[in-house]
C-alpha cells in the first residue's frame, strides 16, 4: 500500500508540490518504505546466517557419528574396555559444540587406532575445521538475532511514521481532487490496504487511517528471526 501511494502521488506530483504538506508527507513515505526496505535486506541476511549455522550444525553432527562408531569399536577390542564415546541427546547449540570438543580431544588420544580403522591420518584436522565453521556460525547466528531484533524495530517504526504520513495525504488528497470521478477511485485503490479488522460503519477510504495489525507484522518478523 505504501508504495502503491508513493506512486500515485509521484505521478501527479505538480498537484502536490515538494514545499506543501502534501510534498511533505511524500517525503515522509518515501524515508518510511527506504527504510523498511533496508531492514527488510538486514532481516534476509540474518536467515541466511541461521541456514549457515544449520549446515555447519550438520557437519559436525557428522564427524560426531563417525567418531562414535569408530570409539566404540576401538574400546570393544581394547583390553582396558574404555568407555565408547556416544551421541548426546537433544542438546543446544552450545552443549553439542562442548560435546564436539571433548569427542575431538578423546578422538586425538585415539588417533592411531582410528587411523587403522579407515580414517584418514589428517581427519583430526578435518573434524576441527568444521568446529570452527559451526562456533563461528553461532557468533554469526548471535550477531544476526541482534540485528534481526534491531531491523523489526526499525521496521515497525517505519511503518507507524508512513501510516502518519498517509493519514495526513488523505486529508491533502481527497481535498486537492475535490472528488475528481477519474483520480478518487484511483486513490482509493491505492489507499486499499487489506485487514482482517472488522470495518466501522461510517468507515469511507477517505477518512480511514490505514491499519496493520501488530499481530500480523510480528508474525511476518518471526519468519524471518
Amino acid at each position: 500500500m505504501f508504495l502503491r501511494v508513493d506512486d500515485f502521488v509521484a505521478k501527479h506530483s505538480d498537484r502536490f508540490p515538494r514545499s506543501s504538506t502534501g510534498g511533505q508527507m511524500l517525503a515522509r513515505l518515501a524515508r518510511a518504505i527506504a527504510q523498511i526496505e533496508a531492514q527488510d535486506s538486514a532481516r534476509f541476511t540474518a536467515v541466511a546466517e541461521g541456514r549457515h549455522g544449520t549446515a555447519a550444525r550438520a557437519a559436525v553432527k557428522e564427524w560426531m557419528r563417525t567418531i562414535a562408531r569408530t570409539s566404540r569399536d576401538v574400546s570393544r577390542r581394547q583390553a582396558t574396555r574404555s568407555v565408547p564415546l556416544r551421541m548426546p541427546s537433544k542438546v543446544n547449540d552450545e552443549a553439542l559444540l562442548a560435546a564436539a570438543r571433548a569427542f575431538l580431544d578423546r578422538g586425538t588420544r585415539e588417533s592411531e587406532a582410528f587411523v587403522q580403522l579407515g580414517l584418514d591420518a589428517n581427519w583430526h584436522d578435518a573434524f576441527r575445521a568444521a568446529l570452527d565453521t559451526f562456533e563461528g556460525s553461532l557468533k554469526d547466528r548471535r550477531s544476526g538475532r541482534y540485528g534481526a531484533s534491531a531491523a523489526h524495530a526499525s521496521i515497525k517504526a517505519a511503518l507507524a511514521d508512513g501510516t502518519d504520513a498517509i493519514r495526513t495525504l488523505d486529508v491533502v488528497v481527497a481535498n486537492t481532487l475535490k472528488g475528481d470521478p477519474v483520480l478518487t477511485p484511483v486513490w482509493q485503490r491505492c489507499r486499499r490496504i487489506v485487514t482482517t479488522e472488522a470495518a466501522q460503519p461510517d468507515a469511507s477510504p477517505a477518512n480511514t487511517a490505514p491499519s496493520v495489525p501488530a499481530s500480523q507484522t510480528d508474525d511476518a518478523l518471526k519468519q524471518a528471526s
